[in-house]
């Protein structure tokens, strides 16, 4: 995530929101979006339900897939990737959903 905060004004010029979902009670992400003073939301989806809606979360142990999504303003998903794609490669990705 700590590459997102350093290319947040390139998202920016493309008409990209970021949000981080994660599992984790509210008070830890508050106290790590202080740690690392992140520009974007860090959203707690204590209950998963954001997680299993968008299929990440491994059914049985209930552990979250870290997956990067881009969502175009209609709410499409037009982007899916487990793991964490580079910026450049996002920045790419959206270019081309910018340009549809």
């Amino acid at each position: 995530m700590s590459s997102f905060q350093k290319d947040y004004v390139r998202f920016g010029h493309l008409n990209t929101e970021i949000l981080a979902i994660n599992p984790a009670p509210l008070s830890k992400h508050q106290d790590y979006a202080q740690k690392y003073g992140f520009p974007f939301p860090l959203v707690a989806d204590e209950t998963k339900t954001i997680c299993k809606e968008y299929g990440v979360l491994v059914p049985i142990v209930g552990f979250v897939s870290r997956t990067v999504m881009l969502i175009d303003k209609q709410g499409v998903l037009r982007y899916s990737k487990t793991g964490m794609p580079s910026d450049e490669t996002l920045l790419k990705e959206l270019e081309q959903i910018e340009s549809v």
